[in-house]
């Protein structure tokens, strides 16, 4: 469990504080949260000080009238000690105070509200070390005053007596007041218990369900077995009744260890549970009274989960797009990987690549036909703009794209959270849009994360293509049969020229009979209708090659492989906070952080209250 240090709870109460008077002014769910503020913080510090007590403490808390001073001085052996704890249902002899028995007092003692009876150690109940007993007010007292006194002191010590009348064990305030000593070490004693009754199913029962509520309630507490005590004022010996209440007490205590690091440890406990408890009220009085508020920030919150998906399906455009992208990729890619020895086959290859869309008009330019060349120009064009406007899609235009987003998106519901906030400031008031909508272009929202998506979408794209790259082999047997076939219908011209010439070179040297009218001097519309004729079978066989090998059904494969690494990299990224949203307005970052305390509540309360729990049988009402 970490530690809730001195400064960090003064954060955490600090924060809140600065998050109403921001949000709402002088409105009076700032008031209470305040309140609550100060409340918390005089908890924290009295349990972090302990009131300078170097010596364990035990309190008797529970509401009034159950006889908590009765127990205290069955905790007493000095009769003129015990003769200053007063009790009964009378105000004059209810306790009114916080009364400190023990060897040696609290630093700071407020005689208005406290009081200190010394008492040597050895004539107080041996639980097995010195300690420091607290008899507190009833904190159901008629006195708004005496009851608030009450409510302080239930954080004061790590060990708690919670003493119960036998007629309000199914009181609601119990659970209300276990809830307030959550991370000590409790013991339920069931007082005025009448003797008739004490082996009685009805009584078991309803101590057994009790303690099933007090769990509930505070499950970081150390519940000890509850003590049951006979009504003492309707006993024929209340002097056994006392001797065997305060001998079962200490047997309790004894059972525990109360050693410095146990007790240590109760103090984190308790320190974190002020802190849920601070919470818990704050997020209650947020969610309550400003629920408009927690309306527009949950929207606002909620478009910001939205947003990098978004943004991913603006990057990598529809699936047309990106298969288009991918298609030119793996051309690309097809292209580079065929070795240059294979000549034409590898040029034509690059020609078709480029002239996508248009390979009727490159097929007509080869005939001579100006406009089909002219088209064919035009597309090849067309295809590197294309090209480009891709490759500075992956590497630049995330940011762009996400700014649009922000505007399109954040933007109209951060205008309504600011005149929500006004209106809340200004006790409901209409406020014009004109007034709110001032503000909005100082937002200072901020995508966090975008250069790491940018790099890991290049890396992704990359990645994917290369895993699904053609195997060498195939690519290298095609550009061989494309290289064969184009040269054995060019070979016929070309084998006949050179055959002339060689007979003439022979005969030239050998009897000096040849001129130059014996060479051959081929037509250069030989040579081009044979290069014609033997390009246009090489054409369409790279045409039947680019086909099979960028079927659709590979490129629908690959795009929507490359399309589900994106957002596991955006989930990977949002869980591990390098991808998020933020917003440097305060006010933003405030409510997020009030209305966040709401959410945890709801989802603490979902997990304290699992269905089936044990929820009857407790009286509501305090």
């Amino acid at each position: 469990m970490n530690s809730i240090h001195t400064d960090q709870g003064q954060a955490y109460a600090d924060r809140v504080a600065n998050a109403v008077t921001g949000l709402f002014g002088d409105q009076p769910v700032a008031q209470e949260v305040l309140r609550a503020c100060r409340e918390f913080e005089r908890q924290r510090e009295g349990i972090e000080s302990s009131r300078g007590i170097e010596l364990l403490s035990v309190s008797l808390v529970g509401a009034k009238g159950q006889g908590k001073s009765w127990i205290a001085r069955q905790l007493v052996k000095d009769p003129r000690v015990a003769e200053q704890l007063r009790s009964g249902d009378l105000a004059r002899d209810a306790t009114g105070t916080l009364t400190w028995v023990g060897p040696r007092g609290p630093e700071q003692l407020n005689p208005s509200v406290e009081r200190f009876i010394f008492c040597q150690i050895d004539q107080m109940a041996d639980i097995g070390r010195p300690y420091l007993l607290l008899d507190t007010p009833g904190v159901t007292d008629a006195d708004a005053q005496i009851a608030e006194i009450a409510r302080q002191a239930l954080s004061l010590s790590p060990i708690k007596l919670l003493v119960i009348a036998r007629d309000q064990i199914r009181s609601a305030i119990n659970t209300h007041i276990a809830r307030q000593t959550a991370g000590s070490v409790c013991i339920p004693v069931i007082t005025m218990i009448d003797p008739k009754d004490l082996s009685s199913s009805d009584l078991a029962n309803d101590v057994k369900q009790l303690m099933a509520h007090l769990h509930q309630a505070a499950p970081q507490s150390d519940w000890l077995e509850p003590i049951t005590v006979v009504d003492f004022d309707i006993s024929a010996n209340a002097a056994e009744v006392g001797h065997h209440t305060a001998q079962a007490i200490v047997e309790r205590l004894r059972s525990r260890p109360l050693d410095d690091i146990s007790l240590s440890r109760s103090k984190e406990q308790r320190l974190q549970a002020a802190q849920e408890r601070f919470r818990v009220q704050v997020s209650r009085l947020v969610g309550d009274q400003i629920p408009q508020l927690a309306s527009a920030v949950r929207k606002l919150y909620q478009e910001t989960e939205k947003i990098p998906e978004e943004v991913i399906s603006s990057m990598l455009g529809s699936p047309l797009i990106l298969q288009a992208a991918v298609r030119s990729r793996m051309r690309t890619q097809l292209v580079n990987d065929t070795s240059a020895l294979w000549f034409p086959y590898r040029s034509i290859l690059s020609l078709l690549h480029l002239t996508h869309g248009a390979w009727d008009r490159v097929l007509m330019s080869l005939t001579g036909s100006v406009p089909s060349l002219f088209g064919a120009l035009t597309a090849w064009a067309r295809n590197f703009q294309q090209t480009r406007q891709l490759q500075w899609e992956m590497q630049s235009g995330l940011r762009e794209r996400i700014e649009q987003q922000v505007r399109d998106r954040i933007e109209p519901l951060c205008e309504h959270f600011q005149r929500v906030v006004q209106r809340l400031q200004t006790r409901g008031a209409i406020v014009p849009r004109s007034a709110s909508s001032e503000s909005v272009s100082g937002l200072g929202i901020q995508l966090t994360g975008i250069q790491q998506l940018q790099n890991q979408s290049q890396n992704i794209f990359e990645n994917t293509l290369a895993q699904n790259a053609f195997s060498r082999l195939p690519l290298q047997l095609a550009g061989f049969v494309g290289t064969v076939l184009f040269w054995a219908f060019l070979s016929g011209p070309i084998i006949s020229v050179y055959r002339q010439y060689f007979q003439a070179s022979y005969h030239a040297i050998s009897d000096s009979v040849a001129t130059v009218e014996h060479f051959p001097h081929p037509s250069p519309n030989l040579f081009f209708t044979s290069l014609l004729l033997s390009v246009l079978p090489l054409l369409i066989y790279c045409m039947v090659v680019l086909t099979l090998y960028l079927r659709r059904s590979t490129i629908e494969r690959v795009s929507a492989l490359i399309q589900q690494r994106h957002y596991q990299t955006i989930e990977e990224m949002k869980a591990a906070g390098t991808l998020k949203l933020h917003f440097e307005n305060p006010l933003l970052d405030q409510a997020q952080f009030l209305i966040h305390l709401e959410d945890q509540l709801r989802a603490a309360g979902a997990s304290n209250n699992p269905p089936g729990s044990p929820g009857g049988g407790i009286d509501d009402s305090p």
